[in-house]
């Protein structure tokens, strides 16, 4: 019987009798290590610990993202020193303030407390007092590009699980979006080395934590020797993982054009052989038609 298969079916090597291949499945192996750095980059955005310190004096952990202005794990009271004024009993609460609280709590600009003078002024969070609090643009850069790198990571992923049905297209559209996430990250990680407020955070010079108080007044807290925490160590993590993610969809994408090259040589051979037998076939019916009649 003559093999029939359509010229769609030549032209996407997705015959009826394909099963998926070793090298669609290996494809799957960068996408987990897409899922799991998108996984990462989840934490990361929400995590105060870019950089951070413990204190041990008051057994609480401290610590400031790009996404969370600053954080402390333990309620504390303040013991009168020059930064939060002469009254001991200011109570400094356990907090989690996202850059918007700062923003909108009508004191980070201020001269009531030493937050102007030691923090919004000096970093550029403030431009004159009582005027409006606004995020440093590096910062903001940092913000975008992580959240840049979380949603290119998923569509890559997204890309990537598609293999089955848009072959190399898929996995080289998926090698696209993670270069763009790849990039995202470095850029990310890059930056959050050369904000000065960060430098300043880790260096034994030192600089200042904004932290409210239980009235609801901003502090400039100050801190010295801080280190890198683990959201920055995972972005770098993530920066490693859509690396090899990267790589290996550029690798299997060829490997999966070469196979469909070979399925259509196979293909083309069939035909060929197929045509010719069918030829001479019909060259035999009509000379026995000449015969018989």
């Amino acid at each position: 019987m003559i093999p029939t298969r359509s010229r769609g079916e030549k032209y996407y090597g997705y015959w009826e009798d394909t099963k998926p291949g070793k090298i669609e499945a290996a494809v799957h192996v960068s996408n987990v290590l897409n899922l799991l750095a998108l996984i990462l980059f989840f934490f990361v955005i929400f995590s105060p610990f870019t950089v951070w310190s413990i204190n041990s004096a008051i057994d609480g952990r401290f610590g400031t993202g790009p996404f969370v202005s600053s954080s402390s794990t333990q309620d504390w009271v303040c013991d009168g020193s020059e930064w939060c004024g002469s009254n001991n009993s200011t109570r400094i609460p356990a907090q989690w303030n996202i850059w918007s609280i700062v923003a909108n709590s009508q004191t980070a600009c201020s001269n009531g407390t030493n937050i102007y003078s030691d923090w919004s002024k000096p970093y550029g969070f403030c431009e004159k007092v009582d005027g409006e609090f606004k995020v440093i643009p590096k910062i903001l850069a940092i913000q975008s590009f992580q959240i840049l790198g979380f949603i290119f990571i998923l569509f890559a992923t997204c890309a990537g699980c598609s293999v089955r049905y848009s072959r190399s297209s898929g996995v080289f559209f998926a090698a696209t979006l993670t270069f763009v996430a790849m990039v995202s990250t470095l850029a990310s990680f890059s930056l959050m080395a050369t904000t000065m407020w960060y430098q300043d955070l880790r260096s034994s010079k030192g600089t200042y934590l904004p932290v409210f108080s239980g009235d609801g007044r901003l502090y400039a807290m100050p801190v010295h020797s801080w280190n890198y925490g683990a959201a920055f160590g995972l972005v770098i993590v993530c920066w490693v993982w859509t690396l090899f993610a990267f790589i290996y969809y550029i690798y299997l994408g060829r490997l999966i054009n070469d196979e469909l090259d070979e399925r259509s040589a196979k293909f083309e051979a069939e035909t060929t052989d197929n045509e010719t037998s069918a030829s001479k076939f019909y060259d035999v019916v009509e000379k026995q038609d000449v015969v018989q009649s």
